[in-house]
């Protein structure tokens, strides 16, 4: 098993826009994701999504976490891909990761994003 860290921070601005968290899965292999603002879960999704955390004033100050697994089940393409997008503030935000994995392999992707203003 492999795993990679994002520790990175996002400026959401001072209003209330709503902020919305996109993560991509890519090479259509399968994953599960837990998103949490501090220790509040907001949701658990399989493969692709996109979820509003909630408006900039509301959020401010948290600290977002993404865990993600994702596992090769293509036989065709050893690849793993992760794309995590923050869309609202001021600036969009991505960071993509990728690496290939052996045949049934699997990464774990911890991404922990400081909510700034």
């Amino acid at each position: 098993m492999a795993s990679t860290t994002i520790n990175d921070y996002y400026s959401v601005g001072m209003n209330d826009t709503q902020i919305e968290l996109k993560v991509t899965i890519q090479n259509t292999q399968l994953s599960r994701s837990t998103v949490r603002l501090n220790k509040q879960l907001i949701g658990e999704y399989n493969d692709s999504f996109k979820v509003t955390l909630g408006s900039a004033t509301e959020i401010l100050g948290s600290i977002l976490y993404v865990d993600t697994t994702e596992t090769d089940i293509d036989p065709d393409a050893d690849m793993i891909s992760f794309v995590i997008e923050l869309s609202g503030g001021p600036n969009p935000y991505k960071n993509q990761r990728a690496q290939t994995v052996s045949p049934g392999g699997y990464v774990l992707y911890t991404a922990e994003i400081a909510l700034i203003p």
